[in-house]
């Protein structure tokens, strides 16, 4: 073997192991569809690279025989393979165990031929010298192009299709499909080259060398085996929704098997009349027969059930711009509309319940606290110190419980309010709320640090919930010095709010029902006030926070300028 042979040789073995270095890649993605022809893909390609090496290092006529035909083998896997592969990436076909044993049968059927070729010299001529490519090329019979007429006619078919996806996809599938094509390009130039001039060596092996490096950047950059994508055909086909295409003669010319479970049609359903295909809607074929594009909904009674769907008609129109047809979409909204139906009947539910508590209860407790209250202030003034610290103590409930029921309201108000937030200014809401605390609580020293103007973005109930805050911080406490100190302060980009006292701390039963957002049978808040500035500082998209000290609590608010 002279010099220019080895140097072959080592290029037919090194075009042989480069493919191999995909397996991996290719492996952590076994689950994609394309999967299995890409691995049938690389193992052909090397078997073609390996075996064109042997039969170049080896001088007897039967070695190169078998190199030839292991190398025949190489070709129809790869073949196969790369069809499996741009199949799977358009959609075509699925790799199932079917087409895979299909496909099979063309390696196997040649594989016969080529190693029983001296019974009937259907694959190479009698006159052929297997240590010769030039000779093997200019003596192949039959079946050799019935294999490249095969061969030729799969990668054409696949090429077609994914030129088909280069023309009508964008973006990353785009790039995918450009390097799926092009990676086709360099095995078949050089294989068509080396059988038509017969080349005194195979140059295909040096093709997929190529094939190799392009596919590798695909596998890498664009991430050909991660980002799987699935044909358009496939995604119909599982679609849930009764997906139908009409052509402009009113025939059904395709749908999906959702679409024939609906209407009850097998799969002679292409070219059946519309009135026939919808007979089970035929209300709804009749109404919207001559519709080019709607987006509605309609109700179908089918066996006595009624039955709500969303129906889309859209038109489907020739390059030239001329209809040639409509796509129906049927998806059903049944389940939909009685859920509709049932919060429809909840809201009615609560908006009586609302009612009663609102305009009867309600109502109802501010007239009898009246009384109560009429009562025992004439009880207080006329019964001895007893008495009359007794009727104080039901005296001061009867406030209790008007103030909550007041709050009551309130929160009633801040609910059917629409609450969008707007710009004002934070220090006239603190120092007013300030101002509104010292006065009903006059033993209470409310200290109060503010700039001289803050602008914030809240919804307007903030005033509540600031009021509230200072309201609390006083009210609760029991100090023999009570005071409140609020601060605040512009920073960050936003408004921190300070409200610290030297009372009793707010009970962690109330703060534990504050973080929960509800309370339970066993658990019941009775601080309103907190919990209106817990729902005013959400909606203003605040944040609020509560530091419960030995002595006293301080609420630190942020909201967002």
């Amino acid at each position: 073997m002279d010099l220019s042979q080895s140097i072959l040789v080592v290029a037919y073995v090194a075009s042989g192991l480069l493919p191999l270095v995909l397996l991996y890649p290719v492996s952590r993605n076994r689950g994609n569809p394309g999967a299995v022809g890409m691995v049938v893909t690389i193992v052909g390609v090397s078997i073609w690279g390996f075996a064109s090496a042997v039969h170049t290092a080896v001088a007897s006529e039967g070695l190169a025989f078998v190199a030839w035909n292991v190398l025949l083998l190489g070709a129809s896997l790869s073949i196969i393979g790369w069809f499996l592969v741009l199949s799977a990436f358009t959609g075509l076909v699925t790799p199932s165990r079917r087409v895979i044993g299909v496909l099979a049968l063309e390696p196997l059927f040649v594989q016969v031929f080529a190693w029983t070729n001296s019974a009937h010299y259907l694959v190479y001529g009698p006159e052929t010298s297997f240590t010769a490519v030039s000779s093997i090329v200019a003596n192949y019979q039959l079946v050799f192009w019935i294999h490249a007429a095969v061969g030729y006619g799969l990668n054409t078919i696949a090429a077609l299709l994914v030129l088909s996806e280069v023309l009508s996809t964008r973006g990353v599938r785009r790039t995918q499909s450009l390097a799926l094509f092009g990676s086709l390009i360099p095995p078949t130039i050089t294989n068509a080259v080396h059988l038509v001039v017969g080349t005194p060596f195979d140059l295909t092996p040096f093709g997929f060398v190529v094939m190799a490096f392009i596919l590798g950047w695909a596998l890498f950059r664009v991430q050909l085996m991660d980002v799987v994508p699935i044909g358009r055909e496939r995604a119909v086909e599982n679609m849930t929704d009764a997906a139908i295409t009409v052509d402009s003669k009113g025939r059904v010319v395709d749908c999906n098997p959702a679409a024939r479970e609906l209407f009850g049609v097998g799969r002679d359903y292409v070219g059946m009349p519309g009135e026939q295909f919808f007979a089970a809607f035929p209300e709804a074929f009749q109404r919207f027969r001559d519709t080019t594009e709607i987006d509605t909904e309609i109700s179908v009674t089918q066996n006595g059930i009624e039955r709500h769907f969303d129906l889309e008609i859209s038109p489907i129109h020739e390059l030239a711009g001329k209809r040639e047809g409509r796509l129906i979409v049927l998806r059903e909204i049944t389940l939909l509309k009685q859920r509709e139906a049932e919060l429809r009947e909840r809201q009615q539910d609560l908006d009586l319940l609302r009612q009663v508590l609102s305009r009867v209860l309600r109502h109802n407790i501010r007239n009898d606290l009246t009384v109560v209250k009429g009562y025992n202030e004439l009880f207080a003034a006329e019964l001895d110190a007893e008495h009359s610290a007794m009727a104080e103590t039901v005296l001061s409930k009867a406030d209790d419980l008007a103030t909550i029921s007041e709050k009551a309201r309130t929160v009633e108000k801040l609910i059917q309010r629409d609450q969008q937030p707007v710009a004002l200014d934070l220090t006239a809401v603190v120092r007013d709320a300030c101002s509104a605390s010292q006065s009903r609580f006059p033993d209470v020293d409310v200290t109060v640090q503010t700039p001289e103007d803050c602008i914030v973005e809240a919804i307007p109930s903030i005033e509540l919930a600031v009021g509230n805050l200072v309201e609390n911080a006083a009210e609760h406490n029991d100090s023999s010095d009570p005071t409140v100190a609020v601060t605040l302060t512009d920073r960050d980009g936003e408004a921190h709010l300070s409200v610290s006292d030297n009372g009793p701390g707010v009970p962690k039963q109330e703060l534990r029902l504050l973080e929960k957002g509800e309370e339970t049978p066993l658990e019941h808040g009775s601080g309103l006030g907190l919990w209106i500035v817990g729902w005013v500082i959400r909606k203003s998209e605040a944040s609020i926070g509560y530091d419960v000290g030995e002595v006293g609590t301080t609420v630190d608010v942020r909201i967002p300028k």
